[in-house]
């Protein structure tokens, strides 16, 4: 039997950098394997170690990857990381790298996702970030639009405007806000610098490498920043953060905002994806109440005693 493992990731960035745990833990349990990827997003595995090569799914050069490595391999040695498909999303017990984990067959060690990034990429953010005199905050408000400008998977995991508003103004005499996300997302009012479609994904994790904390609805700015040990703030509503949030992180939900809290909605193999009348689109909720619940106080709260606790650590 071939020693090589070919692994497909067809979802979103986040989800890509979920499953590196479970790519680590393959080549540290089989040292002798060799772990060829295919992804919608091959950025996030680049300089991995413990992959030998990286193909872009839907690129000419991906034949390669089906001619010259699937074919030897075995038949549990081909795995397509679609987790949504076993309603993960809605019945799990455990953060998605474990679930990562099991899809590959191997132990789960640790809810810790990898990124590696160059020397270039690094002083690139801290060349970028040293013109501010603040702490630096990184947030994110909206579902990236990784399918196009004006397009979002899902709304329902969009915090209010008005409560992005308030935590900066109201933040500002302390931090430095950079709003990051997709091309065409609604600016909020107030940030220091709104780089939204300016940066390539990759300049976008080195920013989060070099800055104090984040703000974040749930999406992939959660998971890098966990990559680099950066703890930060995540605003969950119908998503379950035992799920796909991380413990590490500060993880802001109101439970008692809807009866149907952490849904998941839709369930199945649809992703963000539900099928109405026959056609596929994507799936919102008309009233969003578990996301209003969640305040600037709260989210105020949790920030300044981040920077407190900061500040403890040189006293």
């Amino acid at each position: 039997m071939s020693n090589k493992f070919c692994i497909c990731t067809d979802f979103g960035v986040g989800d890509c950098i979920i499953t590196t745990s479970g790519i680590r833990t393959l080549k540290k349990t089989n040292p002798d394997t060799t772990i060829y990827v295919a992804s919608v997003y091959p950025f996030v595995y680049e300089n991995n170690p413990h992959i030998e090569q990286v193909y872009q799914l839907g690129h000419p050069s991906v034949q390669e990857f089906y001619l010259n490595h699937v074919r030897e391999c075995g038949f549990n040695r081909v795995i397509n990381m679609k987790w949504y498909e076993r309603n993960y999303h809605t019945k799990y017990d455990g953060p998605m790298s474990k679930a990562a984990c099991e899809l590959l067959g191997v132990p789960f060690d640790e809810d810790k996702p990898e990124l590696f990034l160059t020397e270039e990429e690094k002083r690139f953010a801290r060349s970028f970030l040293k013109s501010f005199k603040k702490p630096i905050v990184l947030i994110q408000g909206f579902g990236s639009n990784v399918r196009g400008a004006g397009t979002q998977m899902t709304n329902v995991k969009d915090w209010v405007m008005d409560g992005w508003v308030d935590l900066v103004k109201r933040g500002k005499h302390i931090f430095d806000f950079v709003q990051v996300g997709g091309d065409g997302e609604p600016k909020i009012d107030g940030v220091d610098m709104n780089v939204c479609g300016q940066m390539s994904w990759r300049q976008s994790f080195a920013l989060i490498n070099e800055c104090f904390s984040f703000v974040a609805i749930d999406s992939f700015l959660q998971h890098a920043a966990l990559a680099f040990g950066k703890k930060g703030i995540v605003l969950f509503g119908r998503s379950n953060p035992i799920i796909l949030g991380h413990e590490f992180h500060i993880n802001i939900s109101v439970p008692e905002s809807c009866p149907d809290i952490y849904c998941g909605r839709p369930e199945g193999g649809f992703g963000d994806m539900e099928v109405r009348n026959g056609q596929f689109t994507h799936w919102t909720c008309p009233h969003v109440n578990c996301m209003k619940a969640i305040t600037s106080d709260m989210v105020l709260d949790e920030l300044f005693a981040l920077k407190k606790e900061e500040d403890n650590k040189y006293k």
